[in-house]
């Protein structure tokens, strides 16, 4: 049965690094990115 949720997918790669890997999967079908792809940063103190 359905709840009338939308669910979504999403790759989340963390730190600043990964944002070369973050945009060339969405650029690319091969690559493992799936729906949409989050760059998580954290706060350095």
């Amino acid at each position: 049965m359905c709840s009338g949720e939308i669910r979504h997918r999403q790759t989340v790669l963390d730190d600043i690094e990964r944002v070369p890997e973050a945009l060339l999967g969405l650029l690319h079908s091969a690559a493992p990115t799936i729906g949409k792809a989050i760059v998580r940063l954290r706060e350095h103190a």
